[in-house]
């Protein structure tokens, strides 16, 4: 099978694929045109970290479209989903899905939680920690999702969702607070809250 991976780290990502035969192609945001990945053959496109939508006519093609995002879903859908779930006091997490039209909406296929210590935890070890759990995932369910035999379930229950002002805004206050515990990003946030609940 041949993938696309768009990521800014795809390396997390390429063992697992080799493992299983695959061919990886990296592509930047900018490459995501149908008619390109069509051209270069791609079967399924793993998208992680990616700012852009992916297009409708690659999403309702026979391209598997397959988003791995840093938030337990239904919590934290939009952009910049980590610091959503600090900020918000939600859990810590991944989630792997399969994309529709409506953003991070789409079938769930595999969650798993991280811990998270705000008083010792820095914002850069919680990014390394997303990023080795989405590794870890991705190689537990990969081969399901290659044979088409994977299980698929509906986001329900509690959840938020927030847009790019939200993200943008507490990215913000994240820049140069890289190496800092979390409790003081936290503090300078100053009790903000991205978003807005939902209940599916």
């Amino acid at each position: 099978m041949k993938v696309a991976v768009i990521c800014p780290f795809p390396e997390y990502f390429a063992g697992t694929l080799a493992e299983h035969g695959d061919e990886t192609v990296i592509l930047g945001e900018a490459d995501m045109a149908y008619e390109r990945l069509k051209n270069d053959d791609i079967d399924a496109i793993l998208v992680c970290g990616c700012e852009r939508r992916i297009p409708s006519d690659i999403i309702s093609s026979e391209i598997k479209c397959i988003n791995v995002h840093f938030s337990i879903l239904p919590y934290g859908r939009g952009p910049e989903p980590l610091l959503s779930s600090i900020v918000n006091g939600e859990p810590t997490g991944v989630t792997v899905f399969r994309m529709t039209d409506e953003t991070d909406a789409g079938p769930i296929i595999g969650r798993k939680e991280f811990p998270m210590d705000p008083g010792c935890d820095t914002l850069r070890q919680l990014m390394d920690r997303a990023f080795d759990t989405a590794a870890s995932l991705i190689k537990e369910i990969w081969g399901d999702i290659r044979a088409g035999r994977c299980c698929e379930e509906p986001q329900t229950g509690r959840g938020s969702s927030h847009d790019s002002k939200d993200a943008d805004r507490i990215f913000g206050l994240a820049v140069g607070m890289s190496g800092k515990p979390v409790n003081e990003f936290l503090e300078k946030a100053g009790g903000i809250v991205m978003g807005s609940e939902i209940f599916l």
